[in-house]
């Protein structure tokens, strides 16, 4: 059986360069909080104009809200690679799992909307 960092990856539909280093379970304040790391070797993608380059700092680690594990409140936490572009200069990547400035997890967000639609 894998491990809970595994169980995540494939869960949040994570790929290289983006992996999943910490599951903590807090069961007093009933959270799952899941610690995500992006490679610094990795090339990534300027989000205005999709050039490539490589990691030049990561931003302050920011979370966002993801759907429950059971009952659980689910927090993915990450400090987010930040390139310099050489037309847009210093731009944060764009992460697979949230739109960006978003607080919430793109499944998060559907999940929100369906239940307001329901409504």
């Amino acid at each position: 059986m894998g491990s809970n960092k595994e169980g995540y990856q494939q869960i949040l539909g994570l790929a290289s360069p983006c992996k999943v280093v910490d599951v903590r379970l807090e069961v007093e304040g009933q959270s799952v909080h899941i610690s995500l790391e992006q490679d610094s070797e990795s090339r990534f993608r300027c989000p205005k104009c999709d050039r490539e380059y490589g990691c030049l700092e990561h931003a302050p680690v920011r979370t966002w809200r993801h759907l429950n594990t059971c009952q659980f409140q689910t927090i993915v936490h990450t400090s987010v690679p930040r390139v310099q572009c050489e037309e847009h200069g210093v731009v944060q990547i764009r992460v697979p799992w949230a739109e960006p400035q978003g607080r919430f997890t793109i499944l998060m967000e559907r999940f929100i909307i369906d239940v307001l639609l329901a409504c």
